[in-house]
């Protein structure tokens, strides 16, 4: 016997961007040098699918290096095993690098994965390369 689960957030029109520390985009896409890599910004939207879904809730969202790594940010803000919380009505975008810009991202050229999760299930991932 299996239980089935409606989940009542869906996750669509992602873009991944290269953006510099104004929030100016450099370059979009899913694949990026490591020689220009300043800060990875992935944009969203989520749809409230269900009536019992309230804007005030929460998709965590975590953004996984090529070792298989959460990554998470230096200040100590990420919740425990994710990169980030964004709140249903939040600004929906989340971005990562070091403050001026360089730093961990270009140290690890490979393959990148940022998945979205709701009520501990993940709903979406994307990918992207920097090489």
């Amino acid at each position: 016997m299996f239980k089935l689960y409606l989940i009542p957030i869906f996750i669509d029109n992602i873009s991944i961007s290269n953006i510099n520390n104004d929030g100016s985009i450099i370059n979009e896409g899913t694949e990026f040098s490591s020689y220009d890599i300043r800060f990875i910004a992935c944009d969203f939207n989520s749809n409230l699918i269900s009536e019992t879904t309230t804007s005030t809730e929460s998709i965590m969202v975590k953004l996984i290096n090529p070792y298989g790594e959460v990554m998470t940010y230096g200040d100590g803000s990420s919740p425990s095993g994710f990169t980030a919380e964004v709140g249903l009505n939040d600004l929906q975008e989340i971005s990562y690098g070091t403050e001026d810009g360089n730093g961990s991202l270009n140290d690890y050229p490979g393959n990148y994965i940022i998945e979205f999760w709701y009520d501990n299930l993940k709903i979406r991932e994307v990918s992207f390369i920097i090489d």
